[in-house]
């Protein structure tokens, strides 16, 4: 076993930014001017979201930190962080919210064939449990994001709020067992 789990740093980073998305987005403690809110969740989005997911992803590209599957967890830390410093990069400097919508629906349609290998490797809990609620939740932001239903929003906040429990359970074991998917 390595001393050094990447993987732990990564799932950390999740758990954290999708938690204070899922409150953010289901209105927990949420006043005053909704811009200032989203630039302040935008440094989350970008440090824990992004740069600690896509660390994670060169190290295991590098490094090989999963065996046999590395290029495979590599691949899913990638997609998240780049998707994260995506997210970080419109809620501080804005963009057009069906465009964000169409990207969710872009990364909904990836994490499909990745929930798919998932399952395939036999990877069912709780990483493909957490990537079917990745699904869900991105097909609720393209909902709430283009306009068919801005309320979705909240069901998104839900989503947020269950991928980051499921995600404890990755963090756990990869912080006290070294997860090696």
């Amino acid at each position: 076993m390595n001393a050094f789990n990447p993987e732990a740093i990564g799932v950390f980073g999740l758990v954290v930014t999708v938690f204070v998305f899922g409150l953010e987005q289901i209105g927990v403690n949420v006043d005053g001017d909704h811009n200032e809110i989203g630039k302040t969740v935008s440094y989350v989005a970008f440090w824990f979201g992004g740069v600690a997911q896509v660390f994670t992803a060169i190290m295991m590209s590098i490094f090989g930190f999963a065996g046999e599957n590395s290029t495979f967890i590599a691949t899913v830390f990638g997609l998240y962080g780049f998707f994260w410093l995506t997210a970080a990069n419109h809620f501080r400097h804005g963009g057009d919210k069906k465009m964000l919508g169409h990207f969710c629906g872009a990364v909904g349609i990836i994490t499909a064939f990745l929930t798919v290998i998932a399952f395939k490797l036999g990877l069912i809990w709780p990483l493909g449990v957490v990537l079917g609620l990745i699904i869900l939740l991105m097909a609720a932001l393209v909902v709430a994001l283009t306009g068919i239903n801005p309320k979705f929003i909240k069901v998104a906040g839900v989503l947020n709020i269950l991928i980051g429990i499921g995600g404890l359970f990755i963090f756990w074991s990869a912080v006290t067992h070294g997860l090696h998917l």
